[in-house]
């Protein structure tokens, strides 16, 4: 297993890692699990193992202390931006930070490998989504009729989840 390169690994006493075929083979119960709780089509593990450009760089999984999955980002380079394809908190783990925490790492990953931006498409209808990544900073780019493309500078996502991060380290007691 790979952890995250950055000092900011820990989410709730677990783990941030870069996701790899292993770990998606490993975890596939778990990734399905979490992923039948999003809005839109569920994923299927051909989904998951896909090919994508420099997906296994950029993608990344959350574990909390026993071991289980929290939460996952699946991301690759699509031109000059990482796009997040799939992300997704396990539902017992939201709205604890721990969204902006694994973002964060694939932030932190951007920067270290020079990009500039990160990008995701939402659905138009999920307002909830929308207002999450705007607080961290992304902008609507263009639209369709059914989903918003959105793109956040790096710098401002890494400011914008800093202390977000650091309360999923160091929840009160």
């Amino acid at each position: 297993m790979v952890e995250a390169q950055s000092g900011r690994s820990a989410a709730s006493s677990g783990r941030i890692l870069v996701l790899n075929p292993d770990l998606v083979h490993r975890f596939m119960e778990e990734f399905l699990l979490v992923d039948r709780d999003m809005l839109g089509e569920p994923w299927s593990p051909a989904h998951f193992l896909a090919e994508r450009p420099e997906k296994w760089r950029w993608s990344h999984l959350a574990l909390d202390p026993e071991g289980r999955v929290e939460a996952f980002v699946i991301a690759s380079l699509k031109g000059d931006v990482i796009h997040c394809h799939r992300v997704a908190v396990r539902s017992d783990r939201r709205s604890r930070g721990l969204g902006a925490v694994i973002l964060r790492a694939v932030g932190e990953a951007a920067e270290a490998g020079g990009v500039n931006r990160i990008g995701c498409k939402v659905a138009r209808e999920n307002d909830r989504a929308v207002r999450w990544y705007r607080r961290l900073g992304f902008r609507v780019i263009s639209g369709e009729p059914a989903n918003l493309l959105l793109e956040a500078p790096v710098a401002e996502l890494l400011r914008n989840t800093a202390d977000r991060a650091a309360l999923e380290r160091n929840p009160p007691a």
